[in-house]
């Protein structure tokens, strides 16, 4: 019987230190676990938190994105407004354009008016000359003649 409790004893003392190792085993691995599932939840949390910080960024670039959208509308509605004044002015400059055109049309005529006049006063300036010529030639004969005594009648 003491040898059955000898191995009694040291198949329990063995059991105990078997069973002490693998507690202290299965404590390891369940820290080592624990340190694991520590590390992912940090990781995820870590992750959450640089996703809600996207998403804030996101959030903010799209209100930007608004903003210039805004911009860009109001300033293309500026570009049409700019558009249909040039366009006001593109048409009056062609009106006046044809005035333009009007008015050198007229001028050519008044031009050439004015040369056929000129024509016409050199013509008449010519007969005057001539006329004069012989109003000096007759104003010469009228003094041969009143140089003479006798009185002269013309036809």
């Amino acid at each position: 019987m003491l040898t059955f409790k000898i191995e009694l004893g040291f198949g329990l003392d063995f059991f105990v230190k078997y069973a002490t190792l693998k507690t202290v085993q299965i404590c390891s691995q369940q820290k080592e676990k624990e340190n694991i599932m520590e590390k992912i939840v940090l990781f995820v949390r870590n992750w959450l938190f640089k996703i809600s910080g996207a998403e804030r960024r996101i959030m903010e670039l799209r209100e930007s994105v608004c903003h210039y959208q805004r911009q860009m509308i109001r300033a293309s509605e500026r570009i049409n407004d700019q558009t249909a004044i040039i366009v006001r002015y593109q048409d009056k400059c062609h009106g006046l354009h044809v005035q333009a055109e009007a008015l050198e049309d007229e001028n050519f005529e008044l031009r050439r008016g004015c040369a056929e006049i000129e024509e016409k006063i050199d013509a008449l300036i010519k007969k005057a000359e001539a006329l004069d010529g012989n109003v000096q030639e007759i104003d010469e004969k009228i003094a041969g003649l009143s140089a003479d005594t006798k009185p002269r009648v013309l036809h």
